[in-house]
């Protein structure tokens, strides 16, 4: 991995353990409803933050063009 990739992955870690905060607290108290959608969106935004790292640590042109597929697929699933 290259000294890039450092400061997504950071991310990647931090929003997965908020997302899993938010998952945490939506199946204890099931109540406020909000948990659920960040939660979700929190693992989306850590889906693109991974892939941004495969892209930052690829090699070629052609895993690159795979990497930044996934991450426009991503970004599909961020926006709905």
């Amino acid at each position: 991995m290259q000294i890039v990739a450092y400061p997504a992955l950071v991310m990647a870690s931090i929003t997965f353990f908020v997302g899993g905060y938010h998952l945490s607290v939506f199946l204890k108290r099931r109540k406020p409803l909000e948990h659920l959608p960040f939660a979700l969106l929190c693992f989306s935004v850590t889906m693109y933050d991974v892939f941004s790292i495969g892209l930052y640590s690829s090699h070629s042109l052609a895993d690159g063009v795979f990497w930044q597929g996934l991450q426009l697929q991503t970004g599909n699933i961020i926006s709905i």
